[in-house]
């Protein structure tokens, strides 16, 4: 009798601590932020860029080793925070085709820089230059963005942009509504007040993260 109760026992403290490390886990993952998710989703990127190697101006990589870097990730997570919709195989696709067309021809930019226009870029990024008329200009249509959303509208037919390289990312974080694009505004607002320069923007086309900063700040 009492081995048996022993044996009720035992099962019922390995029945507890499961619920218990259930529990934790279900904590855990409810406590994690939203910087902390975005935050991985660069570290992923970061990974797969150090994979990469650069000949003529392109990028050489191995598509395996990138779907072993993307397929452990948890786009789940990922995807209610920003809006997204990404599959493991969707991010592939994208991934690969943006390593595959990136043009990576060199440009020499100085610091100190002011009133100039240039565009750089890698696999993941885009960072342009534009003088303080075009920012203005940005500003206005990251402004438009946020009323044809906010009027129930989609932006993808309507986004003529200043700075084209720009649009191209800006419409696609559509998904994370009209406080982003004025929250993009009022920043390249302010930071195109502070000189009659201009700004640099960088911008990730796949999780939207920006960088603003004024011409005469810039420091490469």
């Amino acid at each position: 009798m009492m081995n048996k109760i022993k044996k009720i026992f035992s099962c019922m403290c390995a029945f507890i601590l499961s619920i218990t490390l259930i529990n934790v886990d279900a904590r855990a993952y409810e406590t994690k932020t939203d910087e902390q998710i975005l935050a991985e989703m660069q570290q992923m990127q970061d990974r797969i860029t150090e994979t990469l190697i650069i000949e003529d101006n392109k990028y050489i990589y191995d598509y395996d080793t990138i779907k072993e870097i993307v397929d452990v990730y948890d786009f789940d997570e990922f995807n209610q925070v920003a809006g997204t919709n990404y599959t493991k195989e969707s991010f592939l696709n994208i991934a690969i085709d943006s390593i595959e067309n990136t043009d990576l021809t060199p440009q020499v930019i100085p610091t100190g820089i002011c009133g100039q226009t240039w565009k750089i870029e890698g696999w993941n990024y885009v960072r342009t230059a534009q003088t303080k008329a075009v920012s203005n200009a940005l500003v206005n249509d990251a402004k438009n963005y946020a009323e044809i959303l906010r009027a129930g509208g989609a932006i993808g037919g309507a986004a003529t942009s200043a700075v084209p390289a720009v649009a191209v990312v800006l419409v696609a974080a559509s998904a994370l509504g009209v406080a982003y694009y004025n929250t993009f505004a009022n920043n390249l607002s302010y930071q195109n007040s502070l000189s009659k320069c201009g700004t640099v923007i960088d911008i990730n086309k796949f999780y939207f993260h920006y960088q603003i900063w004024n011409q005469a700040n810039y420091n490469g």
